[in-house]
């Protein structure tokens, strides 16, 4: 499973986070490997098939917010 998963990840460290941790909504919140666990593989691949897991990059990016004044240099620059 976490091979379908693996496009929208950034690294495969982060498809098997997203499998132990991503909590499901469609499935009342129940990880991919609580899925598999309850034997319900079936399911689960039908859901990552359609493309319903991850519309964004795994996991999400930390939006960076300042402002011009805020940059700094290099102390040795």
């Amino acid at each position: 499973m976490i091979c379908l998963v693996r496009p929208w990840t950034r690294t495969a460290s982060d498809s098997w986070i997203w499998y132990c941790t991503k909590r499901l909504d469609r499935f009342d919140g129940r990880t991919p490997a609580a899925m598999i666990s309850e034997d319900r593989c079936a399911e689960l691949k039908d859901f990552l098939e359609a493309g319903q897991a991850l519309t964004d990059l795994w996991p999400p990016s930390i939006p960076l917010h300042y402002t011009s004044g805020e940059v700094r240099t290099a102390a040795n620059g």
